[in-house]
């Protein structure tokens, strides 16, 4: 979902800047006093691994050791699969990136649809980098092809990897770029041992994702190779999960194991279609392992055939096949092309090139942006004594270089609740005013009770004194005139929701949400809402999932009234909910040049140990999240499988931990050896799958949060109602909430839930208690199944009579802590989904088969067993309990259906028969309070032998002959 609502958002951001483009003029530039010491801003449309922002990167950091002041802005988390030196500034996406653009004297844009922003802002001169993409290299449309030539025209200056690039550019755009080559980071990229061939391998960089990389082709190359008979391991270098993995993958490793993997490769090979440099063939060479190329445009600008590479044509897949062959077959060509190649990557030196721009930049520094006068606008809103020096003078350069028709600010119009509500006015108009002219939002935010132009104001009005009812009122008025696709609606739904939850109306309040934002998924208010009405039912794990939503898409600015603290609201519930709280200054004026960054701060990712080889780990190492943690290796505490590998991570032995680096253990398997490490660093994942994650709970939990339309019935009850009624076969819509040792407190618990919930429309009539004849004598907290009570506690919070119920919930809470940091956002769907399979099977056989002779010899033990109890204090507790149970069902007008299940003769003779007449003895008591019907069929003679699949518990057959009968029950 997060993907989806990010690319809503990118794509709204770019229909925005095409809409103001037709305003974009050529920059023009006055000359200015230079300064020693510049600022350089680099504008970058996203962090994703590839070789276009390695470059950005490396820019970045070495111009900032060679003395310069440098900033990134994006609306993305800083990245942690580089090391970043310098201030990075992450910014809202719904607000124009120009404004956050501080003081400068260069703006570097790094696409070309950011190029009219970066021109907009006026605050330094603007150079394009451009590093080469579709457009060059592929025909685009007619409608794009003016897009493109308008955009560059609009730069200063335009700087590109290559010759070859430039050339297309001038010749496509009539603009010559500057060329500032692609270099290398020689402390990682270093040539292998002088007499060193390498490993027979053969190594391949790129994504499958992308087809003009060929990746397809390379594979289909290493399989003509093999076939020949040579023996050529496939070693696969990604920046993401191939979608058809092939060979030794590795996906996203860092430098230093990129670089180690070209230095044991024999040969590099590049299928590409189209580059502009191509940095990998480089690499390679510099770690001194030959490479074989297609003339792939941008890396011919240093591939010279049979003196530093074989080159092929592109697409040509029996050419590379024949020229890698040649290197497995003439090591004297071998040597030639690794002594040529490694001699070709020293003259592309980063301290060559970053002091070449360096003087490039400072030579552009040397100019302003010319300035219009502003006296052609007229200001709708006069306080000004409410605006800082600093807002002054930037509202001044704004009025002064933007092609807007309106200047609009944001004003906090009142604070209800502790939350602040804000509405957009109209601060400046031109005097010139264009019907087609666009409106600019700028985030300097005042403060005005008087508003007059937000119709919230009376609805914030009678929120304050707590008429929920009239504002819903007045509300679904403002509905009924207000499509669902306008801006306005989801504006409505969050003072809707707001009501419902004062008014406890959550399964009302889910509803409305999450039909809402498959329409409006950008609007990170509802998303905050939709958290916090999670959080009220008791799915915390998923409100957590949500809540994270917001630390990288931020406020709901693009909106006409938001919460104007809603990054401080997050806060709190991320508080509440154990995730860890980011500081934010969403509302940081983008005035400030102090060097520190904006928005969430983003923490590398944690470096993760899994312990245990079991049948686990595999799977372990899937829950982790990839964009949270990287595993760095496997411990086998027996070290019967050290040194080998699972999803490219080394098996070590637990006497190697000492000697890596790690944030967090996962633990797979109870072993002493861990009580040595820090108990506050260890993930107990196998304890947790054990406890909190028992398939059938979940399966009964997930068919009422995903399926909640209008519900008729409940079952609650044990294992004989869980296997035993089939709710397909009764009346109306019922769900199967029985499950295997499930107590009348948790029957309880769940119903409450249920009826609180997920019962908005009031349809549930309809509740079948399922008992035994011990049922007043268990309590599933002092059973032998003790440790299944901490499996309700994420929804409950309570672990009834459990004895350790302080350490349980300390042990949840630390697990629940570091899950958010380390595991899937989905971790609960992602384990119910892996074992769905295989359970349902072990079900369907088990629950399909007739008693076998075994289970009748067995029967009478079990009978014994399940009536020797004498817990007369769990009796009067459970007997308070049931009467809870049924006053909640009275005060909802529901009169329940007890059920005793059947079993077979041979425990039927064997159960005690002092325990069945205690257990009527009760339920006549509990008669004379409340209403209710009995069917008790345990000693019923309708079931034989072959409707059991054990003494106790009816199979397939049994449960539908059951359930026909409890259904003609019900139905009188």
């Amino acid at each position: 979902m997060l993907s989806q609502i990010i690319s809503e958002a990118r794509s709204e951001e770019y229909r925005t800047r095409m809409e103001r483009l037709a305003y974009a003029e050529t920059q023009r530039l006055v000359p200015k006093e230079p300064k020693q010491t510049i600022h350089i801003v680099y504008v970058i449309g996203h962090v994703n691994v590839c070789g276009g922002n390695k470059i950005i990167l490396e820019h970045a950091n070495g111009l900032k050791k060679l003395g310069t002041q440098v900033s990134i802005i994006s609306h993305f988390p800083k990245p942690d699969w580089f090391p970043i030196d310098v201030n990075y500034i992450k910014i809202p996406f719904q607000v124009n990136i120009a404004q956050f653009i501080p003081d400068c004297d260069v703006i570097v844009a790094t696409y070309w649809d950011q190029i009219n922003v970066c021109v907009d802002a006026g605050i330094a001169p603007v150079v394009y980098f451009e590093q080469g993409d579709f457009h060059l290299f592929t025909d685009v449309s007619e409608e794009l092809s003016i897009t493109l030539n308008h955009l560059f025209a609009l730069p200063a200056y335009i700087t590109t990897v290559s010759e070859r690039v430039s050339w297309i550019i001038e010749s496509k755009f009539k603009r010559r770029p500057k060329v500032f080559h692609n270099a290398l980071n020689r402390n990682v990229f270093y040539e292998k041992s002088s007499n060193s061939l390498g490993t027979r391998k053969m190594i391949v960089v790129g994504s499958d994702r992308v087809e003009f990389k060929g990746i397809d082709e390379l594979k289909q190359v290493h399989k003509n190779i093999v076939d020949r008979g040579y023996d050529l391991e496939f070693v696969w270098i990604t920046p993401n999960e191939p979608l058809q993995p092939y060979g030794q993958v590795y996906i996203n490793p860092p430098q230093t194991k990129i670089a180690e993997l070209y230095r044991d490769a024999y040969v590099y090979v590049s299928g590409s279609h189209y580059e502009s440099f191509s940095l990998p063939p480089l690499e390679a060479m510099a770690c001194g392992t030959p490479v074989v190329v297609t003339d792939s445009n941008g890396v011919m600008e240093y591939a010279v055939n049979e003196h530093n590479s074989l080159v092929t044509n592109v697409r040509d897949i029996q050419g590379i096949t024949d020229q890698v062959i040649r290197l497995l077959n003439d090591e004297e060509l071998y040597r030639k092309l690794k002594k040529n190649g490694i001699d070709t990557a020293n003259s592309f030196s980063w301290d060559t090139i970053l002091s070449e721009l360096l003087y490039f930049y400072k030579s552009v520094s040397a100019h302003g942006v010319q300035i219009q006068a502003n006296n052609e606008w007229d200001i709708i809103c006069e306080d000004k004594d409410q605006l800082s020096n600093e807002e002054l003078l930037y509202i001044n350069h704004l009025l002064g270089t933007t092609k807007a028709s309106e200047i609009w600010r944001p004003v906090e119009y009142s604070t209800v609740q502790g939350i602040s509500n804000v509405s957009w006015e109209l601060f400046y108009k031109r005097r010139d005013y264009l019907e087609k002219g666009f409106p600019e939002k700028i985030l300097i935010k005042s403060k005005n009770p008087n508003l007059t132009n937000s119709k919230y104001k009376t609805v914030a009005a009678l929120f304050e004194h707590k008429k929920y009812v009239e504002v819903l009122r007045f509300l679904k008025d403002v509905l009924s005139v207000t499509s669902k696709e306008s801006i306005e609606y989801p504006v409505c739904i969050r003072w809707i929701t707001l009501c419902y939850i004062e008014l406890e109306m959550y399964s009302n309040a889910f509803e409305l949400l999450t039909s809402t934002l498959e329409i409006h998924k950008m609007n990170m208010e509802l998303w905050y809402l939709l958290s916090r009405v999670l959080y009220g039912l008791g799915a915390r794990d998923r409100a957590a999932a949500i809540c994270e939503y917001f630390l990288t898409i931020d406020n709901s600015y693009f909106y006409p009234d938001y919460i104007g603290n809603l990054n401080e609201l997050v806060g709190e519930l991320c508080s509440k909910l154990n995730i860890e709280n980011k500081e934010s200054s969403l509302e940081a004026s983008l005035l400030q040049t102090d060097n520190k960054g904006q928005g969430w701060s983003v923490s590398r990712k944690y470096k993760v140990i899994i312990f245990g080889v079991n049948t686990l780990t595999e799977f372990a190492y899937l829950l982790t999240d990839p964009n949270k943690c990287t595993v760095e290796a496997i411990v086998d505490s027996s070290g019967q499988y050290a040194g080998r590998f699972i999803r490219n991570t080394k098996i070590i032995g637990h006497n190697e931990i000492k000697s890596f680096e790690y944030d967090y253990i996962v633990k797979l398997e109870a072993n002493s050896l861990l009580s040595s490490l820090d108990a506050s660093k260890i993930i107990d994942l196998v304890g947790a799958l054990n406890n909190y994650y028992l398939y059938e709970y979940h399966k009964n939990i997930n068919s009422i949060t995903e399926n909640q339309n209008d519900i008729t019935g409940i079952v609650t009850g044990i294992s004989y109602h869980e296997v035993g009624i089939n709710t397909e076969l009764l009346g109306g819509n019922y769900k199967n909430m029985a499950l295997s040792s499930q107590d009348l407190f948790y029957d309880y618990k769940i119903a409450e839930w249920i009826l609180n919930y997920f019962n908005p429309n009031k349809t549930i009539s309809n509740f079948i208690i399922g008992l035994s004849y011990y049922s007043f004598h268990f309590d599933l907290s002092l059973s032998i199944y003790k440790e299944r009570s901490r499996m309700y506690y994420p929804i409950f919070q309570t672990m009834h009579n459990y004895h350790e119920e302080k350490k349980a919930q300390q042990d949840y809470d630390q697990f629940e802590t570091l899950s958010k940091k380390l595991l899937l956002d989905d971790l609960t769907i992602k384990v119910f989904e892996a074992f769905k399979e295989s359970k349902e099977k072990e079900n369907t056989i088990l629950r399909s088969r007739e008693m076998s002779s075994d289970d009748k010899l067995h029967a009478t033990v079990l009978a014994e067993k399940d009536s020797n109890k004498n817990y007369p204090k769990t009796v009067e507790e459970n007997k308070a309990i049931l009467k809870q149970y049924l006053n909640m069902l009275r005060k909802n007008n529901i009169t329940p259906v007890f059920v005793v299940c059947p079993v077979a003769k041979c425990y039927s003779d064997a159960f005690s028969p002092m325990l069945e007449r205690e257990f009527h003895s009760i339920i006549r008591e509990m008669k004379e309070e409340y209403d209710f019907k009995l069917l008790d069929y345990f000693r019923s003679r309708n079931f034989e032998e072959k409707d059991f699949y054990d003494a106790s518990h009816l199979n397939i057959n049994g449960r539908d002959k059951l359930s026909r009968m409890i259904d003609k029950e019900l139905c009188r």
